[in-house]
């Protein structure tokens, strides 16, 4: 193929020799990600943590061991009631008095199991 015949089948998409020297990479099929139920509660708690306690992004360092109680010093009795409360609104769960102590706080994993707890018996009922 002359340089001529290249240049014009770059132009004009139908002439002849058209893509004999072009790659085009196949269509990769769409991926779509499903997030783990747990992951989507974990992300839940950690953002009602630093939301309320004004953490500035800290639990992005968090893990599920992570404690709570006694070792985040914003973490404190009226964050408690707070958290609680954004709980419940936010993943439209009802938190009973009973319910809760202080094992549920002690770290994130200890919290993440009882958020999933309570939207296990919503979704059941």
């Amino acid at each position: 193929m002359t340089s001529s015949e290249i240049a014009r089948s770059q132009r004009e998409p139908n002439a002849p020799g058209h893509g004999k020297h072009h790659h085009h990479p196949a269509a990769r099929p769409e991926r779509t990600t499903t997030v783990p139920q747990e992951f989507r509660q974990l992300l839940a708690c950690l953002q009602v943590l630093d939301e309320l306690l004004g953490l500035g992004g800290r639990t992005a360092s968090f893990t599920r061991e992570t404690h709570l109680l006694g070792a985040v010093p914003e973490f404190d009795s009226m964050a408690v009631v707070a958290v609680i409360a954004a709980i419940e609104e936010r993943l439209g769960v009802t938190v009973e008095d009973d319910e809760i102590d202080g094992a549920t706080f002690a770290t994130i994993g200890s919290l993440v199991d009882f958020v999933a707890g309570k939207l296990a018996a919503t979704s059941g009922s």
